[in-house]
């Protein structure tokens, strides 16, 4: 599960130029991920709610580690 935060940040950053990481791109990226089953949540409220935690922290500069407190698919907390 872990990793599965990573990579939706990776496909954050991947997907979108700095131009369009909006909090409407934003949105629509959540969308995309729920379809495809990159899930960070069981539920698509909370999966929204990781997936705006994740850009937040992509729009800090501060790509050492996730942000503090994010949960994973499990529930859990852990360190990026």
């Amino acid at each position: 599960m872990k990793r599965t935060c990573k990579d939706v940040g990776a496909r954050w950053l991947d997907s979108r130029v700095p131009e369009q990481r909006t909090g409407e791109e934003a949105l629509k990226f959540s969308d995309e991920c729920w379809a495809e089953g990159l899930r960070l949540a069981a539920s698509r409220e909370n999966h929204y709610q990781h997936i705006m935690d994740v850009v937040r922290w992509s729009l800090t500069k501060s790509k050492k580690k996730l942000p503090e407190g994010a949960l994973w698919q499990d529930g859990q907390q852990r360190e990026g």
